[in-house]
């Protein structure tokens, strides 16, 4: 009797270790404090920069792996191919970078899922910016707090403003 109230005691003890461990391992890979924070980090220019009317480029990932290799500065939007939830944020996207002349990019999941943006964002749509080929920020689809910068180009532009110089 007492060897199985031994063997019990060691057995939920090894069993907890397990999951502390686990739940640790786990919280240090969904971390976005490797993030830094836009006060911290001075605002930067956009690599790409067009004359006139701005636009929303579509790029593979194959595209903006170069672009990330090249340590360029950049911002993304991450859209689905058909979804009611990726239209007003790509509708923003448009509509500041054709009001502010700038180019910024887009990428459809398929692509998005062949970079290595797919092991940070969870969810879609989404909008990354790119400072010398490493993520500073991402729109989170699934935070409350994120959700004015989605709904319109001024929303989105303020949002963007934290990191980036705009004209």
């Amino acid at each position: 009797m007492k060897k199985r109230r031994t063997f019990i005691v060691v057995a939920v003890a090894v069993l907890l270790v397990t999951v502390a461990a686990g739940a640790v391992l786990w919280l240090t890979m969904h971390n976005d404090d490797d993030l830094p924070a836009p006060e911290a980090v001075e605002r930067f220019r956009l690599s790409d920069m067009v004359d006139g009317q701005g636009e929303l480029k579509e790029i593979t990932a194959q595209e903006y792996n170069t672009m990330v290799a090249e340590r360029k500065n950049f911002v993304v939007v991450l859209h689905m191919v058909v979804c009611p939830a990726e239209f007003p944020i790509t509708n923003s996207a448009k509509q500041l970078a054709h009001d502010e002349s700038l180019r910024l990019y887009s990428m459809v999941e398929d692509e998005f899922a062949q970079t290595d943006l797919a092991r940070r964002i969870k969810y879609l749509p989404s909008v990354a910016i790119i400072r010398e080929g490493d993520v500073v920020d991402f729109l989170d689809a699934e935070a409350d707090e994120d959700l004015p910068y989605y709904k319109t180009a001024a929303g989105l532009k303020e949002w963007l403003e934290q990191w980036v110089e705009i004209k």
